[in-house]
């Protein structure tokens, strides 16, 4: 009986060990890498979510109280940033004036008869431009909004402009 050596052919050699090696490297670079990638398009996509949701939410309400306005208070600021929008509402509604104005953490607030009734924009956005513009004819008023949201969050920062317009109903 003979007996043969095993061990002659068991194990790897140093090159594919190598070999092994740096392709198990190169895959680790590589799902780091898409993570990190991923990971800021998903803060890219929350701050422009947030600019986006403040910004309908904010005209929304503005655009739909100057609807209902009866007219544009002499302690408006106008044409100014940042401005500050005044109205004085139809007899009859429970409300006698509403204001648009910037608040401490250059957020939009609403106020009804002098009494805040909230932020309109959402948690870590600021407004960094609001001007309103009063354009009057024999007719009608109209209020024209201009409004810069930011949003930052870590190194990614998101800061889009809006515009807008109403018109005021005649009563």
């Amino acid at each position: 009986m003979k007996k043969e050596n095993k061990n002659k052919n068991s194990g790897y050699t140093l090159a594919e060990m190598l070999g092994y090696l740096f392709a198990l490297s190169l895959i680790s670079v590589l799902v780091v890498n898409s993570l990190l990638t991923l990971s800021k398009a998903f803060i890219s996509m929350k701050t422009s979510r947030a600019v986006g949701t403040s910004a309908v939410v904010s005209f929304d309400q503005m655009v739909k109280e100057i609807r209902s306005a009866k007219s544009i208070a002499l302690s408006s600021v106008l044409k100014t940033n940042p401005g500050k929008l005044v109205l004085t509402m139809p007899a009859g509604s429970p409300t006698t004036t509403v204001e648009f104005s910037l608040g401490n953490s250059n957020s939009l607030h609403k106020f009804e008869n002098g009494i805040d009734q909230g932020v309109l924009t959402a948690t870590g956005t600021e407004v960094s431009r609001l001007v309103f513009r009063a354009a009057t004819t024999t007719k009608s008023t109209a209020v024209s909004i201009e409004m810069t949201i930011k949003d930052s969050t870590g190194r990614t920062s998101t800061e889009e402009k809006f515009f807008s317009t109403a018109t005021m109903r005649t009563y």
